[in-house]
């Protein structure tokens, strides 16, 4: 058994009749499933398809997703796609020059795409001539 697992024992009475035993049966259901639910957590990381567009809603290539806590680096193609493996929920930053960077959290249940805005900021602004 790993760190963190947890066995539980329910002993039922089988002498009851069984239409009493739904009084034990119900609660012993929801007792299980946040067991189950936390050991789906500990899958294999699937891979995940991320979408990065401009505030036009076209493709962004070459913007640069970094996972939080790791030096894990990926690039977005042409069509504006980065692929990440997950088993859990992570944190992604989404970073591109002359944009305001996005943090997002990438997961199995949540379609994963994210819309860049330009930082007026980070322009530079052209000089005016004399």
């Amino acid at each position: 058994m790993k760190g963190g697992d947890v066995e539980i024992l329910f002993i039922l009475p089988l002498k009851q009749n069984l239409h009493q035993m739904h009084k034990y049966i119900i609660p012993v259901l929801f007792l299980t499933l946040p067991l189950a639910a936390d050991a789906h957590s500990n899958a294999k990381a699937k891979k995940i398809k991320c979408t990065v567009t401009n505030e036009e809603g076209k493709p962004m290539k070459g913007v640069t997703a970094i996972e939080h806590g790791t030096e894990d680096t990926l690039v977005t193609g042409a069509n504006g796609v980065f692929i990440i493996a997950a088993a859990e929920p992570i944190q992604v930053a989404i970073t591109a020059p002359g944009y305001i960077e996005e943090h997002i959290l990438v997961s199995l249940d949540v379609k994963c795409e994210t819309q860049l805005r330009r930082d007026e900021d980070a322009e530079v602004e052209d000089t005016e001539e004399e």
